[in-house]
């Protein structure tokens, strides 16, 4: 379970104050599959940042299974951001430099246990793809790629920050798909931030912010599939 408890990020920028968030509080039970929803600056990112150890907040409290987040020495977040926490980003962040395969496995390298990469990769359906630089990959499977780096750490947390950004509609469909089997399969907590409302019909549980507040935090009794949301 993960719990936000006021929490609070603050940037000062010369003499003006910025509230990123402000003390937002929510929970989200596990292996659930929760939408963070917002217009641009209302906070999402900065709240998947905090979550996801890359921020500290200014203020508040951030629990995952009734431990403290917050506060954590510098080794014990870089422990938790490598340990617990999945990352797929909008424009993948792949080293060009490397195969679809060596990208995925510089990260498993970096992991006392990971899960074997071939098998993975096979997963995310690119098995026939995996030699192939990312410059030779679709936008579509270069985020499968980041999917199957992700998941390669056996995450209890899968962050997503616009993962169909910059995909068209029936890609990014497929990749929505992927990542619901998956973390359904795996038993991972999926949190997406997202500024696409169609998302949140998909979603186990919705969080509305806006300005930094959290204007609401429901569970959704009625998920529809993916294939019944008109995209």
């Amino acid at each position: 379970m993960i719990q936000f408890e006021s929490v609070s990020k603050i940037y000062h920028m010369g003499e003006e104050e910025i509230k990123a968030v402000d003390k937002i509080s929510f929970t989200i039970p596990d292996e659930t599959f929760t939408v963070i929803l917002g217009p641009s600056g209302s906070g999402k990112s900065t709240t998947l940042n905090l979550l996801g150890g890359m921020d500290t907040a200014t203020s508040g409290k951030i629990f995952l299974d009734g431990k403290q987040i917050t506060g954590l020495r510098p080794k014990e977040l870089e422990r938790y951001r490598r340990n617990q926490i999945g990352f797929v980003f909008q424009f993948y962040n792949l080293i060009p430099q490397l195969t679809a395969k060596e990208n995925v496995g510089i990260t498993a390298k970096m992991i006392d246990n990971p899960l074997n990469v071939d098998d993975v990769i096979k997963g995310v359906g690119l098995e026939r793809r995996k030699n192939l630089f990312p410059s030779n990959l679709s936008g579509g499977e270069l985020q499968r790629i980041a999917i199957a780096r992700a998941l390669v750490k056996r995450p209890r947390i899968l962050l997503c920050d616009e993962p169909t950004g910059a995909l068209d509609s029936e890609t990014g469909k497929k990749i929505l798909k992927l990542l619901k089997e998956t973390a359904k399969e795996n038993k991972i907590s999926l949190i997406i931030v997202t500024h696409n409302s169609n998302l949140e019909k998909i979603a186990d549980q919705v969080i509305h912010l806006k300005d930094g507040k959290v204007l609401s935090c429901v569970m959704n009794q009625h998920p529809m599939a993916i294939d019944e949301v008109n995209w």
